[in-house]
């Protein structure tokens, strides 16, 4: 198992602040970056597989082994003393 930090999120843009950026009286050009339905597809299947697997071991009992709770508690004694 890896823990790879207490805050570990991925930020994609929705299509509400599109027409945010859209909406504006000054246009500004630089580069574009459009994410495609097909990966944003994905990414939501990838999504359900991990909370799929997470529900699994919470059933398990996985997260109560002493494995588990020692690794977690040295990641946030880490993060606490950086």
């Amino acid at each position: 198992m890896e823990i790879r930090g207490i805050i570990n999120k991925v930020a994609l843009p929705d299509d509400k602040s599109q027409n945010k950026l859209s909406s504006k009286k000054e246009t500004q050009r630089g580069d574009v970056v459009e994410i495609s339905k097909e990966a944003k597809d994905l990414i939501q299947k990838v999504k359900e597989q991990q909370i799929q697997q997470i529900r699994e071991r919470i059933q398990n009992n996985y997260y109560n082994s002493d494995e588990v709770i020692y690794k977690v508690a040295e990641k946030i004694l880490r993060e606490i003393r950086s």
